[in-house]
């Protein structure tokens, strides 16, 4: 409530003090003791700016968050009906007029019930008290109308002795309103700074999260920068040993069988075109470089760009290095590794093509104690269909799933889980269908559908 409407209540109230005291005769012997015939004058001045008054305060109480409403302009305008009440006792004061003075009144305590309930609906049960103590004093004052209109005030009650019961329980309604309207200003105040402190410790606490969340993201990129340099270093360690093989396997070349010295060669081939794409890539210019962040794949493998350049090649080049190069340890286990060899020509890059290659038969030498691995080639509508089928333990379904995925390995693997994620990313990378069929216990077939040129 502003402070404007107080001060019409404490208006408001002072004016019936003085009516009070006009009626038991108080102003007459203090203020005009020597002019009797402004008794009647000032007796309905007083009743009309009692009723004026109180519509005011009631029509500035119905306003809404500042806002003036169809109901407190019309309040607010009954206060005319006083004024002319009150120009009408001048010109003929007698006990109709009296009788609107207080039928006005009691509209203005109407009007008061009203604004109180529009409080009740902002303010909520808080208002509750003060709403019946306002309805008991307008149906107090409705009775004395009504008993002064059939001349029974005098035979029944005091009328002076009405008027200030009917001041005093409007004065405690008054005084219960606004103590419960304080009440409720502080307790929305308090709910408000709740919610503010609550929405203070939630940034805090956010403002926390992303401070941990900022320290974990440097550590990864501390982490990050250290494997990668790590990496960069065993590759450079392992160009110098390969090319002193390399050096070594040239100078007793001559002895060897020429097929042999081939696939070697191819070999060797391989092993320094790995070694130096992972040089290359974990370089300290390596995160600026745009053409390496392009050549990411969605595992975060790097691809060297000059792989996809187009080379025409035959299939049995690339078998056949993969079957000298796990022979002698499928021999060791007592494995049959089986080629069935293909003149069919691809133009997939060589480098990608071996590194498939390369880790799909590993993995079925690897995981197969007993029986074959097969590596071969079919032609089928027109692709050349790369198989590598081996008889080991096999995998279910989620297992297949989860090790299409990086880092994901199986208990009895000593590998860091990368090989089947490399196979699935680098043909995907290309547009080759990989796919894998498996059953628990009968082994797994690779099937690698590569376009024929």
């Amino acid at each position: 409530m502003k402070n404007r409407i107080g001060v019409l209540y404490a208006l408001l109230f002072t004016i019936a003090l003085a009516f009070i005291a006009y009626i038991d005769g108080l102003l007459f012997r203090i203020v005009y003791p020597d002019d009797p015939a402004w008794q009647s004058t000032v007796g309905f001045g007083l009743l009309s700016a009692l009723s004026g008054v109180g519509f005011v305060v009631a029509g500035r109480s119905a306003v809404s968050d500042g806002r003036e409403t169809r109901i407190s302009l019309t309040i607010s305008s009954l206060a005319l009906l006083s004024l002319g009440g009150f120009i009408a006792s001048l010109y003929s004061p007698g006990t109709y007029v009296a009788l609107i003075a207080y039928i006005l009144l009691a509209l203005m305590l109407l009007a008061s019930f009203i604004a109180s309930i529009g409080w009740r609906k902002r303010d909520g049960n808080i208002q509750l008290g003060a709403l019946w103590i306002t309805g008991l004093a307008t149906s107090a004052v409705v009775a004395v109308v009504v008993f002064s209109t059939f001349g029974l005030a005098r035979e029944t009650i005091l009328l002076p002795n009405a008027i200030k019961a009917i001041y005093s329980i409007l004065l405690l309604a008054v005084m219960t309103s606004l103590t419960a309207h304080v009440i409720h200003l502080r307790w929305r105040h308090a709910m408000a700074v709740e919610a503010q402190i609550a929405a203070l410790e939630g940034e805090a606490k956010r403002s926390q999260e992303l401070l941990v969340a900022e320290k974990n993201y440097s550590r990864a990129r501390e982490l990050a920068g250290l494997r990668q340099r790590q990496l960069a270093t065993a590759s450079h360690d392992l160009k110098q040993p390969i090319a002193s093989l390399r050096m070594t396997f040239d100078s007793i070349a001559d002895r060897v069988d020429p097929g042999l010295r081939t696939r070697l060669r191819e070999a060797f081939d391989y092993m320094e075109a790995l070694s130096s794409d992972y040089l290359k890539n974990t370089g300290p210019d390596a995160d600026a470089s745009e053409e390496i962040e392009s050549a990411k794949d969605e595992g975060g493998f790097m691809v060297d760009p000059a792989d996809d350049q187009p080379e025409i090649y035959e299939l049995s080049i690339i078998l056949g290095t993969v079957y000298q190069m796990f022979h002698e340890e499928a021999v060791s286990k007592g494995l049959d590794l089986r080629l069935v060899n293909s003149t069919a020509q691809v133009n997939v890059p060589p480098i990608v093509l071996m590194r498939i290659v390369t880790n799909l038969v590993s993995n079925a030498v690897k995981y197969t104690l007993e029986g074959s691995v097969l590596i071969g080639v079919r032609i089928a509508a027109g692709n050349a269909v790369l198989w590598v089928v081996d008889t080991g333990p096999g995998m279910d379904d989620n297992e297949i799933e989860r090790y299409r995925s990086a880092y994901q390995k199986g208990e009895a693997s000593s590998g860091h889980g990368l090989g089947l994620a490399v196979c699935f990313q680098l043909a995907e990378q290309h547009q080759l269908n990989l796919t894998v069929t498996s059953t628990k216990g009968m082994g797994t077939t690779f099937a690698l559908s590569l376009p024929r040129i």
